[in-house]
Formats: C-alpha cells, sequence, structure tokens
C-alpha cells in the first residue's frame, strides 16, 4: 500500500549517511538544481552528482532486498 511504501522509504532515508540524504532531499524532494544544491552543501556539483548516485543504489538496494524478504515470508 501507499502508506507501508511511504513508512518504508521514510526509514530507509532514515538510514542513509546525513551527506547523501541531504543532497537527495535538495535534489530529488526540494528540487533544487545540482548547482544550487552544490552550493547549500558548499561541495561541488560533482560532489551532489556522488551523493545523489550512492544514495540511490542504496535505496534500490534496500528495496530489493525488503522485497526478498516479503517474498520468502510469503512462501512460507
Amino acid at each position: 500500500s501507499e502508506k507501508q511504501t511511504a513508512t518504508w522509504l521514510e526509514a530507509a532515508l532514515l538510514r542513509l549517511p546525513l551527506e547523501q540524504r541531504e543532497a537527495l532531499i535538495l535534489c530529488a524532494v526540494d528540487g533544487l538544481e545540482l548547482a544550487d544544491a552544490a552550493k547549500a552543501l558548499e561541495v561541488s556539483i560533482d560532489t551532489v552528482k556522488t551523493r545523489l548516485r550512492r544514495a540511490r543504489l542504496q535505496l534500490v538496494e534496500a528495496r530489493t532486498r525488503a522485497q526478498v524478504r516479503a517474498e520468502r515470508e510469503e512462501s512460507r
């Protein structure tokens, strides 16, 4: 359900390292451009890109693990 997904996403975001979470929230949630996020975080654009990429990969991996766990529980 949407509520479960939102709850899962909130928890997964909190598990991200702070630097990755900040970059992801500024760009994906607040809609800042990379240059504006870089300025706000006082880092280079490339650093923001790296943090975003790592954050997204961690979220995808976490979601995959959660889905595998759910499938295992359903098959019992």
